[in-house]
């Protein structure tokens, strides 16, 4: 959709997905390191099911990845949620670069996260499930 919507030449789609594929591998080595507990950002992003009166979901503990992204990677001095968002930021750089200006008029205004959708960060997805509670009679 987004080469159609910018109407991009075949090198330009080439270009583009390269960077994507790029930053995907990027996202899922980082979503593959473990924290200082053992933990990776993939293993924690599962969803897991939370049932109530009458009803059951499946959801990631987002309170958990929301903790696990400030953590220090181990070895560095950044982040995981501050180098995914630095993973992210220069490979739409780099997707932005191989744009005519046109074309990087309407880039800057598109919603373009999906594009970068990563191996275990993200929290867009979930599963509901309605159970009958039977008749009073």
């Amino acid at each position: 959709m987004a080469a159609k919507a910018l109407d991009l030449k075949e090198n330009q789609r080439t270009d583009m997905s390269d960077a994507m594929d790029r930053a995907q591998k990027e996202l899922a080595d980082l979503y593959e390191i473990e924290n200082d507990d053992g933990d990776t950002l993939a293993t924690i992003s599962k969803p897991k099911m939370v049932k109530g009166s009458g009803f059951a979901f499946a959801m990631p503990d987002v309170a958990k990845i929301r903790k696990f992204k400030k953590s220090r990677i181990p070895g560095s001095s950044e982040t995981f949620g501050a180098a995914e968002r630095r993973i992210r930021k220069d490979a739409f750089g780099r997707m932005r670069n191989v744009l005519t200006p046109a074309q990087a008029k309407k880039w800057d205004k598109a919603n373009k996260d999906a594009l970068l959708r990563g191996g275990g960060g993200g929290m867009g997805a979930a599963s509901i499930t309605f159970v009958g509670m039977g008749s009073d009679d």
